[in-house]
């Protein structure tokens, strides 16, 4: 068995490219015909498009009764990039391009050259609480325009706004429903200049990692959730709504990979062996003469659990997607790669340990639902 193959046509790089083709700009990929055909039955709308990290369709369906709103207005499905992770998939919706193209790949990534494992949004060292990158970030190496640049350079600053639920605080500095929806309104209520609005919302992913889905935490940020954008959809008619997730959650359990050593003895730093990207979407360096032990040892301890694919395979069936490959990409990827096919989950003593989590290839993880208001 082998993961499922990511679609041409039917992942947030699609959607992207439809918002771009609305606004007459060049594309890089194909569009989502489906969108396509709604948005050309409605010209001229200024659009919205909220992004719920974490809430991808499965996540909605067993919270139903706390979103009703989200699931009446589900309209189409639609798949996340491998692997279905924040890092990958909300840098492959805002920039049009797939991860093999933008070098953004997962959580954790190693940089060869530094010899590091950074953690891509923070550019902290994986496993330490206050070192980070001395020279330059992740996102100052890996460059890209996003979809709202390129709106605002084709009609103008002001046409295009982003609101980042992270950066929405309240008094207590900490991050706030209610002034994320405040920010959105008040951004789609520019009627003068603004024609897209994108807006990202931590929620539910925070609550599923520590809590799970069926915990009354996650349950309530999904009520305040579907009620918010319900009571926002209805006070601007006027206005395109579209919702989507970057990714679903499974419950997970972690694996100790130290606990195997003769598999770590075939890593390329068998004495710190550890792995990058994502516990469930995980690449590994191995020795240049350990080869076949590192897939004899896969067999016998990780093969029920975890898909194995090498490099070639990773380009062959364009696991990450098309496009001109970035050029620091080889990097990234490593000689093997262990995919999730279940709950399992690996851990090297380095990366965080959730309860809930995400970057596999399960249905549950990989298929999305985008919603639709007012059109």
């Amino acid at each position: 068995m082998s993961i499922p193959r990511l679609s041409p046509t039917d992942s947030q790089v699609n959607l992207s490219n439809s918002i771009l083709h609305y606004f007459d700009l060049p594309t890089f990929h194909d569009t989502f015909k489906p969108l396509d055909e709604l948005l050309e039955k409605n010209p001229d709308r200024r659009i919205c498009l909220f992004l719920f990290d974490g809430f991808g369709k499965y996540i909605q369906k067993k919270l139903k009764n706390f979103c009703p709103f989200m699931i009446d207005h589900q309209r189409f499905d639609m798949e996340a990039v491998y692997p279905p992770t924040t890092v990958a998939a909300t840098t492959a919706l805002l920039s049009g391009k797939y991860p093999i193209e933008t070098g953004w790949l997962g959580w954790t990534q190693y940089f060869r050259k530094s010899n590091l494992y950074v953690e891509m949004f923070s550019g902290r060292l994986e496993g330490t609480e206050d070192r980070f990158v001395s020279g330059p970030k992740p996102a100052d190496i890996l460059t890209y325009r996003s979809i709202v640049d390129m709106i605002n350079d084709r009609l103008g600053n002001g046409s295009a706004t982003s609101i980042m639920g992270f950066n929405c605080l309240d008094e207590s500095r900490k991050a706030s429903a209610g002034v994320f929806f405040e920010e959105v309104e008040k951004a789609i209520r520019d009627s003068n200049r603004n024609r897209f609005t994108y807006a990202y919302w931590t929620e539910p992913d925070h609550s599923l990692h520590e809590y799970g889905v069926n915990s009354e935490q996650v349950r309530k940020v999904t009520s305040v959730i579907d009620q918010c954008v319900a009571e926002i959809c209805r006070r601007n008619p006027e206005v395109l709504f579209l919702f989507i997730a970057d990714h679903g959650h499974v419950a997970q359990n972690y694996i100790d990979i130290r606990k195997y050593p003769n598999f770590c003895d075939t890593l390329e730093d068998s004495k710190e062996p550890r792995f990058s990207i994502e516990a469930r979407f995980a690449t590994f360096f191995v020795k240049p003469d350990k080869h076949e032990e590192f897939k004899a040892e896969y067999r016998r301890h990780f093969a029920s659990d975890f898909e194995l694919y090498d490099r070639a395979q990773i380009y062959d069936e364009h696991v990450f997607g098309w496009g001109t490959p970035h050029p620091d990409i080889e990097d990234f990827i490593g000689d093997y790669t262990l995919i999730s096919t279940s709950n399992k989950s690996l851990w090297d003593g380095f990366n965080f340990k959730l309860n809930w989590g995400h970057a596999g290839a399960t249905k549950e993880e990989r298929i999305l639902s985008l919603g639709v208001a007012n059109a």
